[in-house]
């Protein structure tokens, strides 16, 4: 106050001040200062008292209770060595007395984290934290304040984002209200698994020592790279082809991968439940003293090698890969297959033992191992026989005089949607068309067989014709079979001459 009156402003005051001072030599003088009071934060308010000093150089200015400051904030200031003598000091700041009041605090940010800690987190996974920023403005004002990460916690480089994006962000807030940011931590480069006490920060936008924080932590599980097999590919087959070589071929791992150090190849029988090391394929072999190491090669992204499996016995077989780092390993999935290299052969003696095919017998062929049956074709199994030389017979037979003669089998032969066969021998007496087997009143589902009238061995099924290649129209047997594949819906026509 200057003469009993104080000063209040929020935008500014400039006033004009004089001092006087008479000398014994009657000579005057007169000093004038000009003072401005201001502060060009928009919403700061000053409650100011302003005092004439006692030494004529003033005025001396004092803030009272009340008003709300920013950038900075104008706190309290208290004597620090001042003690009033004979007065005994009693205040709420004993010893110390307030020599300038403090105003509102415009701008107050205060941040928690929830959870701090997060363990065991996938290296392909970010740890997720919750951050909750509170605006506690004593003025109830809507303050912006800026969000962030301190960078010397982080020394180890790990991946920082608010809300996916940049680790600094800005974030307005109005008074008394709350904000939710996601905090994500990714682990970074190298042989890092574990960041902690990352330090976050919310602080004034004008007035960086106006802060609060909080610290998380994110440990990662240790990780190697991946790796898998090109070749052999799952249900391998080793046989007689390869020669008693496995080619293996490794793909998908990443040599540049932090701490790699190899890749092991494992085998074992199926049956078994333990395996053994085959083959390591090193990053670096420099320091291994060992002039059969086998290098990783830099200049392709993959590895090579054959596999000698002379001193293995045929059998069922499991192969993996394992990718080895500094604190943990990587296994592929597993390729399992088959050595096989003992071509199939009769095993004992065939059926029949004599040699000889009675018409009670069947031919039976007993083999050392499995036979994949839909892998039999003519064109790489037969089963071939000599005829014996003695002369077919056919003292038994049908005669028929070719005008109303005919055999009928009552109910006739369940054919319906199957595969068939018939099998007959046939001397003809005449020429021209002729029935042998019939089945069905219906022509379009009628099975016939016989000649057509041009002497062609003729088989109709369900009104479509197949014809032999040679006519028959001697006087001699002939053996026929005319076989039906009802899937492919196709007919064949065999015939053994002399017969």
């Amino acid at each position: 106050k200057i003469n009993n009156d104080g000063i209040a402003t929020n935008k500014g005051k400039k006033f004009s001040f004089e001092s006087k001072a008479t000398s014994i030599n009657d000579t005057s003088s007169t000093e004038v200062v000009n003072f401005t009071l201001n502060d060009p934060d928009q919403g700061d308010f000053f409650s100011v008292d302003m005092y004439p000093s006692l030494l004529g150089w003033g005025p001396v200015f004092k803030l009272r209770p009340g008003g709300k400051t920013s950038c900075p904030y104008e706190d309290r200031v208290l004597t620090e060595y001042y003690l009033q003598e004979g007065a005994a000091n009693t205040g709420p700041y004993a010893p110390n007395f307030v020599l300038s009041d403090r105003t509102q605090q415009r701008d107050r940010p205060e941040i928690d984290a929830a959870p701090f800690l997060l363990t065991n987190v996938p290296v392909t996974d970010p740890a997720v934290f919750n951050l909750t920023i509170t605006n506690n403005s004593e003025s109830n004002d809507t303050r912006t304040y800026n969000l962030g990460l301190v960078s010397t916690s982080n020394p180890f480089g790990a991946i920082v984002r608010i809300d996916g994006a940049n680790v600094f962000a800005d974030v307005t807030l109005g008074p008394n209200t709350s904000v939710n940011k996601v905090l994500s931590v990714e682990k970074g480069p190298g042989p890092t698994y574990d960041y902690d006490s990352l330090l976050i920060i919310v602080y004034s936008a004008c007035d960086p020592d106006i802060r609060d924080s909080t610290y998380v932590s994110a440990h990662f599980l240790p990780a190697c790279t991946d790796v898998n097999f090109s070749k052999p590919d799952d249900q391998w087959v080793l046989n007689n082809f390869l020669n008693d070589t496995m080619p293996v071929a490794i793909i998908d791992y990443n040599i540049n991968f932090f701490d790699f150090n190899s890749i092991r190849l494992d085998y074992k029988p199926s049956s078994s439940p333990t395996w053994t090391p085959l083959e390591t394929f090193y990053r670096d072999t420099t320091n291994l003293n060992d002039s059969t190491a086998q290098l990783i090669p830099t200049s392709v992204p993959f590895t090579e090698w054959d596999w000698e499996t002379d001193q293995v016995v045929d059998g069922d077989y499991d192969l993996r890969l394992v990718s080895q780092c500094n604190l943990v390993e990587k296994i592929s999935p597993t390729h399992s297959g088959l050595m096989d290299r003992i071509n199939p052969h009769p095993f004992g003696t065939p059926s029949p033992a004599d040699g000889i095919l009675d018409p009670s017998e069947d031919i039976l062929i007993r083999f050392n191992e499995p036979i994949d049956l839909g892998s039999l074709t003519s064109s790489n199994f037969d089963v071939r026989g000599v005829i014996n030389g003695s002369e077919t017979t056919h003292s038994s037979n049908l005669y028929f005089d070719g005008i109303n003669d005919y055999v009928e089998v009552t109910g006739g032969a369940p054919l319906q949607q199957r595969d068939f066969t018939i099998e007959f021998s046939v001397k003809r007496g005449t020429l021209g068309a002729e029935a042998i087997i019939t089945q069905g009143p219906d022509g379009n589902e009628q099975i016939f067989i016989g000649f057509d009238s041009g002497n062609h061995l003729q088989c109709k099924v369900n009104g479509q014709s197949v014809y032999s290649l040679y006519t028959y129209a001697d006087n001699d047997w002939h053996y026929f079979a005319v076989s039906y594949n009802y899937a492919n819906e196709s007919v064949e026509i065999f015939e053994a001459s002399g017969t």
